[in-house]
């Protein structure tokens, strides 16, 4: 579930970002996202090659294309605290196990 400062941080850039899928993302509950593999390490969004029509924010980066939409990054990187469905988010490796956690 979004918290009240992770509402606030989306609705910001919402103000900030063009959205040719009119926030597609946001409105469904964070369950109409665009698919692909979020590199923490990098802080980098692998856009899928599953996704129907690229947007104006994938761009090529080497063999792979990657999302340049601040919102998208942002559930990305938030994702692992906000419920929703399945983005293939990699998260970094911790220190401990989760036994320890």
């Amino acid at each position: 579930m979004i918290d009240a400062h992770g509402r606030k941080q989306l609705e910001e850039l919402q103000k900030q970002v063009a959205c040719e899928k009119k926030f597609a993302c946001v409105d469904s509950a964070l369950a109409d996202l665009c698919k692909g593999i979020y590199h923490t390490e990098l802080d980098i969004f692998e856009c899928s090659n599953d996704t129907e029509t690229p947007c104006s924010f994938c761009r090529p980066f080497g063999g792979t294309f990657v999302c340049t939409c601040p919102l998208r990054r942002l559930i990305a990187r938030n994702f692992d605290r906000w419920s929703a469905e399945s983005t293939g988010v990699l998260l970094k490796p911790t220190d401990k196990s989760p036994a320890e956690s």
